[in-house]
Order: C-alpha cells, then sequence, then structure tokens
C-alpha cells in the first residue's frame, strides 16, 4: 500500500470511528442519568414474574398474581383485580402503586407509561391514568383507553404530555409535578376524568408496566442507529475497495496478470 491508500484507509477507519464514538456518546448523553435510591428508571418494568404484586395494591390491599395467562401464554406472570360495585371498598376498578413509581420523570427522561391491559368482565372499560396526590387533587388522562368487552390483551400507551390530562382540583403545573411526584400513580375505570373511579363489578388484568422514553429521545435514537449503519457500509465498502487495488499491484509487480495469466516482468 503505497502512502496516498493508507493515508485514504486512515481516513475511513477514522471516520467510521469518529461515528460509532459519536453515537455512544450520544446514546449516553439520552438515556443515562445519577441513580439515586428507589429513583425512576428509564425503562423500568413491572412484569410480575417474581410472583408479587410488585407494589401494585387495592382497597382490599395488594392485587392478585396470576401465574399464567399473560400476554404470552403459559408462565407469564400478570397482575389481576375484581372490583365488586356497589359502596365498599373494593367497589371501585382502582390499582395503584406508591413506591418505583415516584419521583423525577422529567429527569429520568420519562416521556410515557404504557402497560399491556386485559378485560376479563362482559362489558366495556374506560381505563385511564391518574398521577393521586389526595382525593380531590391531582390529574387524569382525559381520554381513556377503551377496552371492549373480553378485549383479550391489548397495548396501552399514557403519553405523560399535559395536553393528554385533566387537572382535578387544583395540583399545580403538570411538569411541575412529574419533576417531584409523591403520590399514587393510579390506573383506573372511569366514563369521564376522575381520580376515584368508577363503581363497577369488573376483573382487569395488567402486565408489563413500563417507563419508556418521550418521542424525541427515541426519535435521536433512530437518527443515530441510521448514522452508524451508514458510516458503517461507507467503510466496508472503501475498504474493499482499496484491498482489491492493493492486491491487484502486488500481482502486477509480480508478474502475474489479475486474471491469471503470465506478464512480463516490470522494472
Amino acid at each position: 500500500m503505497n502512502s496516498r491508500e493508507g493515508k485514504c484507509c486512515h481516513r475511513v477507519g477514522c471516520s467510521f470511528r469518529h461515528a460509532s464514538n459519536l453515537f455512544v456518546c450520544l446514546a449516553v448523553l439520552l438515556v443515562t442519568r445519577p441513580i439515586a435510591a428507589n429513583a425512576l428508571i428509564l425503562g423500568q418494568i413491572d412484569d410480575f414474574q417474581d410472583g408479587t404484586a410488585q407494589n401494585w395494591g387495592t382497597g382490599q390491599g395488594p392485587a392478585d398474581n396470576v401465574p399464567n395467562g399473560g400476554p404470552t401464554g403459559s408462565g407469564d406472570s400478570y397482575l389481576q383485580y375484581t372490583s365488586s360495585g356497589g359502596s365498599g371498598s373494593d367497589s371501585r376498578m382502582v390499582v395503584f402503586n406508591s413506591n418505583q413509581w415516584q419521583g423525577d420523570y422529567n429527569d429520568a427522561g420519562i416521556g410515557s407509561v404504557a402497560m399491556d391491559l386485559n378485560n376479563f368482565t362482559a362489558q366495556p372499560l374506560s381505563i385511564r391514568l391518574a398521577f393521586f396526590l389526595s382525593r380531590t387533587t391531582g390529574f387524569v388522562t382525559t381520554t381513556p383507553i377503551s377496552l371492549a368487552a373480553d378485549s383479550g390483551w391489548q397495548h396501552a400507551t399514557f403519553a405523560l404530555t399535559a395536553a393528554n390530562f385533566t387537572a382535578i382540583g387544583s395540583p399545580g403545573d403538570f411538569g411541575t409535578l412529574l419533576s417531584n411526584f409523591t403520590g399514587q400513580l393510579r390506573i383506573l375505570d372511569s366514563s369521564s376524568p376522575s381520580l376515584a373511579g368508577d363503581s363497577v363489578s369488573a376483573t382487569l388484568g395488567i402486565d408489563n408496566v413500563q417507563a419508556i422514553p418521550e418521542p424525541g429521545t427515541l426519535a435521536l435514537v433512530a437518527v443515530g442507529l441510521v448514522m452508524l449503519f451508514c458510516a458503517n457500509r461507507v467503510a466496508a465498502a472503501a475498504t474493499a475497495t482499496l484491498r482489491g487495488k492493493r492486491t491487484r499491484r502486488s500481482m502486477e509487480m509480480s508478474g502475474i496478470d489479475p486474471v491469471g495469466k503470465q506478464i512480463g516482468s516490470r522494472h
């Protein structure tokens, strides 16, 4: 390889390494946050595979962990709660968590909460996500996820933007609340925005409750992946071309034609 080819290979290698390093740094900056004890973490998921309710409760105590029948079938555990209707402590379809879903959603980069839901009831349900501070104060999604009767497993995503939530009482600014949430995250059924839910006789299955990134973060990571893929293809093509030229030149200098014929010596 002459000096020109060597410099070219060096430039190609440096460009590929630069693109790779740039993407790695981008990914680290986007998804890495200082993590304190019990802090919210981007990507955290409650999948109930440990056989517990993972701190999700009801008016009657922890919700039930069912060992089979989740979205993937046998061996997939999920959370289940049956509300009775009427006026007792178990009358409303409300499941809540006051533990791992408290913290700073903004700093963690959490833009949505996703989950799998299954309505085992012979009537439709309107499932909402609520940030509960007190019986009269909080935020709840304005538009519910509509689950048909006997719906089977359905994937639902709740985007955490002020435009998607209705304020109940005087909870203040939605973004400020998400920066230091200390209340209950609630999954509930209600025909209109409510923190308490409706009195209903129903059975709901819940699985894979997950903190996912805001759309902008996903878009940036996707762009980084495309850049990395393109840089890899360009580097591979350039390297292959340079290797072919080097092999041809070496064969010619040895008196061998690249197509396999002997050629005269060159001086």
